[in-house]
């Protein structure tokens, strides 16, 4: 994911977590507990001193990021 910030392209790069969920998660950005797909635990590293000493923030994403695409269609 890139995005400018103060007129320069800054960056996360996600993981895509080994292994399964032991339950059916809900993704975060879009939060809605009807999901047509399977939803996927994410992590990144943090910036500066953190992320070289391993610290990373995490986050339950749809699997193949149709988040977009789900928000726009209409619920059953």
């Amino acid at each position: 994911m890139i995005t400018v910030l103060d007129g320069e392209s800054v960056g996360v790069m996600f993981r895509k977590a080994q292994g399964k969920t032991r339950n059916r998660p809900q993704c975060s950005w879009r939060e809605d507990v009807n999901l047509p797909n399977d939803v996927t635990f994410f992590n990144a590293r943090q910036a500066g001193p953190a992320g070289r000493n391993g610290d990373t923030i995490s986050t339950l994403v749809c699997e193949k990021f149709e988040c977009s695409i789900n928000v726009r269609t209409p619920q059953p």
